[in-house]
């Protein structure tokens, strides 16, 4: 359940997560960071999680990578590029934009991603999640 904390919170930070799974009410750092690093891939009821990412050079990309994984999204590229090389996975999908970004998490069941609220505002609150920690 998405409270009015939570709203408030995200409205703190530059952005918000947004989640297309109804049973997630709310994630740690910790299991957000493995699911960017594509540790996990299966939310807790079974549901394939599909992972979309912005540019690294995006700034909001910088913001949530060190805000929310606690790294420099240098480092997340690394995760990734060392899952390519070594044939074990991939990075999550690419989306050029923000508003990408959302329609992408929007229409795909089990999604996670990140935007910043302006562009969320309106938007159901039931998408919207908090981070703990």
């Amino acid at each position: 359940m998405v409270t009015m904390t939570s709203l408030v919170n995200a409205k703190e930070r530059s952005w918000v997560l947004i989640v297309n799974k109804a049973d997630v009410e709310s994630l740690s750092a910790t299991e957000l960071a493995r699911i960017y690093q594509m540790r996990q891939q299966v939310w807790p009821s079974g549901q394939t999680i599909s992972v979309y990412r912005l540019p690294s050079g995006h700034p909001v990309h910088k913001t949530f990578v060190m805000e929310a994984l606690k790294m420099p999204s240098e480092q997340l590229d690394q995760t990734w590029s060392r899952l390519i090389f070594s044939g074990r996975g991939s990075p999550p999908e690419l989306v050029r934009t923000e508003e990408e970004m959302v329609r992408a998490v929007l229409s795909t069941p089990g999604a996670v991603g990140y935007a910043r609220y302006e562009l969320v505002r309106g938007m159901p609150s039931s998408f919207i999640r908090d981070l703990h920690d």
